[in-house]
Order: structure tokens, then C-alpha cells, then sequence
């Protein structure tokens, strides 16, 4: 049978109304895992609740809870993955983060099923301008699928997801990446913003209300916020889509290309 972290509460710093700041020390890490679950802890007040970062695979990470309720009580980032491969991260709430919600970097296959990231850089004792729900970022080392994920409230981006898919030889090779039923809804920035994105399909997503955050050096009146932000798609299916009271575009393209 695999390992489990089930049921502990793990908390750092003392939560008081209005308290937070930059926080030090990992809640769970984890490193060189095969099938590690990670199910139903709670985690505030450090730097990473949930830190895995050398090479592991086949984690199912669910049903946790990561930031206190209490502004300021979150962790820096909620959960941080790198070179993971083939995990399902499912039905997490991630609130209060100082920055990231969930970061996932140079990861191939992982899906994400059901998690709610709320309020991500929104701590007024930190001045966070740049909070992401989700940064996803497998730099052309392979895909990811998003399936029924809601990020809400972020200071910057709802979803920022970069470079999704397996790169072999300069040519972008399947399976592909698959965003399907993901929420985006007022996030202070764009709701999903999409880098060098190929052969993705997009489907049934919705981006409600977002924008109206400041461009960083760029003065009180240039705000920012798309729906969805496509910048250098390649032949990416976008489908059945809704992009609803965004203060920018509802779905905007920067350079496609076949």
C-alpha cells in the first residue's frame, strides 16, 4: 500500500485579525514520492502548506485545507509542485495565500480536479499586487488538465497558465492539455491568461468579472482584465466558452499561429 498524511492540523503563527506577513517553513514536504496521498489536513501560517519539489509522481493530493479563514493567515503558497508527474490534485481549498494559491512548474500530466483558490494576494499587511490562483507552468515538459476548478479573488491573474504541453523536437506532441468547466470570477486581473498554449482544448469554461487591478508602473488609469487571454495560441480548440462583465476583452488572441 502507498503512504498517506491524512487528518493533521499544522499550524505556525498565531492568527489575529488583520496579522500576515512573508512566512517561513513548509507545513508538508514531501520529495521523491511514488503514490504518496496527501488528504484532509489543514495548513496555515507558513511559507508553503504543501511543498513537493524533486521528482515525484503519482500523488493524489485532496480534500485538504490550506489558509486560515482570517485575512492575513494563509501561507505564502498553498501548494507548490515541481517536476511532479502524474498526480491528481482534487477538491482542495486554498484561501488567504500571500502570492500563489497553487504553483505547479515543469510538471507533465498532473490533473486538477474541484479545487476552489480564493483571495490569492489579497493580505493588505503584504501590499501583494501579484497573487495568482493558479500558476501552472510545465514549460513544454508535457500537458495538464484542469477540469471544474474555480479561482476567485486574486490580486493578478485568475489562472496563469504557461508553456502547457510536451515539447519533442520544437514540435508540440499529444496528448494535449484539456481546460474544461473552470471558473475565473473577480480576480483584480485577467481571468485566464494563456501563454504559448498548443493544440489545448478549451471548453465550457466561464470568466466573470474580472479586472480593474493596476498595471504595475503604469499609473492609476491603466487597468487591466480579460475573460481569456490567449497570447502565441497554436491551433488551440476554444469552445462553448463564457466570458461575461469583464473590464477588458471577453476573449482576446495576441499573435496565433498554425
Amino acid at each position: 500500500t502507498s503512504d498517506m498524511i491524512s487528518g493533521n492540523t499544522i499550524a505556525a503563527v498565531t492568527l489575529v485579525s488583520g496579522g500576515g506577513g512573508v512566512f517561513s517553513g513548509h507545513g508538508i514536504d514531501t520529495r521523491n514520492t511514488a503514490g504518496l496521498t496527501v488528504s484532509d489536513n489543514t495548513v496555515t501560517g507558513l511559507e508553503f502548506g504543501l511543498y513537493d519539489e524533486v521528482e515525484s509522481s503519482g500523488m493524489m493530493i485532496s480534500g485538504n485545507v490550506f489558509g486560515g479563514t482570517i485575512p492575513g493567515s494563509g501561507n505564502n503558497y498553498g501548494i507548490s509542485l515541481d517536476d511532479n508527474t502524474n498526480s491528481v490534485i482534487s477538491n482542495n481549498y486554498v484561501q488567504n495565500s500571500q502570492y500563489n494559491g497553487i504553483k505547479d512548474w515543469n510538471s507533465q500530466n498532473d490533473m486538477y480536479s474541484g479545487n476552489v483558490v480564493t483571495s490569492s494576494g489579497r493580505d493588505v499587511t503584504t501590499g501583494s499586487t501579484d497573487g495568482v490562483g493558479f500558476n501552472i507552468y510545465p514549460d513544454t515538459d508535457g500537458p495538464v488538465t484542469m477540469v471544474n476548478n474555480y479561482s476567485r479573488l486574486a490580486s493578478s491573474y485568475g489562472y496563469y497558465i504557461a508553456d502547457a504541453y510536451l515539447d519533442a523536437g520544437n514540435v508540440p506532441t499529444g496528448p494535449y492539455s484539456v481546460f474544461t468547466g473552470n471558473a475565473a470570477t473577480y480576480n483584480q486581473g485577467t481571468g485566464f491568461y494563456v501563454l504559448e498554449d498548443a493544440l489545448a482544448t478549451w471548453k465550457n469554461n466561464t470568466a466573470y468579472s474580472n479586472g480593474g487591478g493596476q498595471i504595475v508602473g503604469e499609473g492609476p488609469a491603466a487597468v487591466f482584465g480579460s475573460g481569456f487571454y490567449f497570447d502565441y495560441p497554436q491551433q488551440d480548440t476554444i469552445s462553448s466558452n463564457s466570458a461575461t462583465l469583464n473590464v477588458s476583452e471577453g476573449v482576446y488572441f495576441d499573435e496565433a499561429y498554425a
